[in-house]
């Protein structure tokens, strides 16, 4: 039999149990079974005897304690605490570009886009510290570049009112005779490759002349396009009309490399609510403005340039735009 408390006892021996009746002060009868040599240590852990849990007898029928379900769905914490957007920091939002900072703290970049939110409470281009992360590179005096390829371009040609040529590898910018009048369509991702707010400092179309049709250059217009289009479906019959009160600029295309300065077209590309869908580089007709587009000096455009498409094999002649902006 093991050792019991040293506490005034009682006991009543039986064959192989002893029941005690232990008196603790202040703390009423307590009776114990101590059941002699089977008993285990007090750390030991202990077979379950009956009585003990629900494995046993009917408390296994008893349904458990209401509580939360450990294996049940777990709350959305991520919806729950997940911040609502503010819409004060929307730099795309509504027809104004607003470009106040609204909850953002002075000297916070904004999504990486180079802008810096200033103490004045206006977003500043700072590619020095928010960096061009829009696909630029940061050059002059904290300025960003960004060079585009155009996503789209085609010529149209005024004869075939149905017939597209997206797939070929040259556009055509001219005219020959009194109505084979050919212009070129070309666009690209200028919304979102800039910053809303940016303010453009230049930017420059690029294309390569690789083929011409005489031993002249031929001096172009330059509008932006108001409506849109499709780079596989564009033809003289459905060609969009250049965007009303858009910039007009024009330019001589020569043979090689030629650079057309857009600046203006692509700060109101930038500001045009998503109304601009492009640059027209065209040969106008003679009559009623026969300066539009000539050969040498004279009235009349008598020559085609073949400037190169975003198609051509010669990927350094292919179109694209430079803007640097801050």
């Amino acid at each position: 039999m093991t050792s019991l408390r040293m506490v005034p006892l009682f006991c009543l021996l039986a064959a192989a149990t002893v029941t005690c009746r232990h008196e603790f002060p202040g703390d009423g009868d307590r009776s114990v079974t101590d059941r002699g040599a089977d008993r285990p240590a007090p750390d030991a852990p202990r077979d379950i005897l009956p009585g003990d849990g629900p494995a046993d007898g009917p408390q296994a029928d008893k349904p458990k304690p209401d509580g939360p379900r450990l294996d049940g769905p777990k709350p959305d914490k991520a919806k729950s605490d997940a911040p609502k957007p503010d819409a004060r920091n929307d730099i795309t939002q509504g027809p104004d570009k607003p470009v106040m900072c609204g909850a953002t703290k002075a000297g916070d970049c904004f999504l990486n886009l180079a802008l810096l939110c200033g103490a004045d409470g206006n977003w500043h281009v700072d590619c020095a510290k928010c960096g061009c992360l829009l696909g630029g590179t940061c050059v002059n005096n904290n300025e960003c570049k960004v060079v585009l390829n155009s996503t789209a371009d085609s010529f149209t040609r005024k004869s075939e009112l149905t017939n597209n040529f997206g797939s070929a590898d040259t556009l055509r910018v001219g005219k020959v005779g009194t109505y084979e009048l050919e212009n070129s369509y070309l666009d690209f991702p200028v919304l979102t490759s800039i910053p809303s707010v940016a303010s453009i400092q230049s930017a420059q179309l690029k294309l390569e002349v690789v083929t011409w049709g005489g031993p002249w250059p031929v001096k172009a217009e330059i509008t932006l396009v108001g409506q849109a289009w499709g780079e596989m479906t564009i033809t003289a019959g459905n060609a969009p009309a250049p965007l009303a009160g858009g910039p007009i600029s024009t330019a001589t295309l020569n043979w090689g490399p030629n650079v057309l300065d857009v600046t203006a077209h692509v700060a109101q590309w930038l500001s045009s609510s998503g109304n601009v869908h492009g640059l027209r580089v065209g040969c106008v007709d003679g009559i009623p403005r026969p300066s539009a587009c000539i050969k040498d000096s004279g009235p009349v455009c008598g020559y085609v340039v073949f400037p190169a498409s975003k198609e051509n094999a010669a990927l350094a002649t292919r179109p694209v735009l430079e803007v640097i902006y801050k």
